[in-house]
């Protein structure tokens, strides 16, 4: 079982024993000073499998796809009513979406920690190149308060 499992089976036991002494079936509380386990408090870390990874960057490829053919029909729906067509959307990336992702998936940032940096992508940038590649996102972004190691979002391919 782990700590954290336990944890809670005693919490649930000591709040029983509370309420006992409270109404008066118990003269002490048992467990008074019993303290809870350590538990680790960064959780479960999973890495998507290599086909969760193959089926996320098709639907990204699929999804830039239809962005560009919508902007096709568009265009096509425009020139008919005897407008001027908007610019073609060429190259690999059309919206903000795939690269924040490719991102996220090479260094294991989080949303907020991707969008909520509040101008310290350069420090990123920085911390990037001068540990060849490997950084940490530090205090002032991690959710967590505590240092995370990133991996590498120059792998992006």
């Amino acid at each position: 079982m782990l700590p954290r499992s336990i944890n809670r089976d005693i919490q649930r036991l000591q709040s029983i024993l509370a309420r006992a002494v409270e109404w008066g079936v118990l003269d002490l509380h048992p467990l008074k000073g019993l303290k809870p386990m350590k538990a680790d408090k960064t959780g479960r870390v999973r890495f998507l499998t290599a086909q969760e990874e193959a089926a996320l960057r098709k639907a990204l490829a699929d999804r830039e796809e239809k962005l560009r053919q919508a902007r096709i029909r568009f265009n096509t729906w425009r020139i008919a009513r005897g407008r001027k067509p908007l610019p073609e959307r060429d190259g690999d990336l059309l919206d903000h979406i795939r690269p924040l992702v490719l991102v996220a998936l090479n260094t294991g940032l989080r949303r907020g920690e991707l969008l909520g940096s509040h101008g310290k992508c350069e420090l990123l940038g920085q911390a990037l190149d001068r540990y060849g590649g490997h950084g940490e996102v530090g205090t002032y972004t991690a959710r967590s308060a505590q240092r995370r190691g990133i991996g590498d979002p120059y792998r992006m391919a």
